[in-house]
């Protein structure tokens, strides 16, 4: 779906059962309508703590070395977290 405005964005996701983003504001709207999330970002462990989703359903997927960014996230990491999410959103 293109969106032609940041609003767009808005009703798309307000539209979702649940989110699967990269870092980007797309993370900061879900967790607005508290959509459970899994999101990806780069071996930050500082900035999570400042920019990680607000709400309580969500997993993170980063990387695991600070020189690289996404291909260092591995496919474990992102099939652990997904299932993990789906077991709190099916509670």
């Amino acid at each position: 779906y293109q969106t032609k405005s940041i609003v767009d964005v808005f009703s798309v996701v307000k539209k979702c059962e649940s989110v699967l983003t990269v870092d980007t504001s797309v993370v900061h709207i879900a967790s607005s309508f508290i959509k459970p999330q899994l999101c990806f970002f780069t071996y930050l462990p500082l900035m999570m703590k400042e920019f990680a989703p607000v709400s309580d359903i969500y997993k993170v997927v980063s990387g695991h070395n600070i020189e690289d960014s996404v291909t260092d996230i591995y496919v474990e990491d992102v099939l652990k977290n997904y299932n993990e999410l789906k077991i709190v959103i099916n509670e």
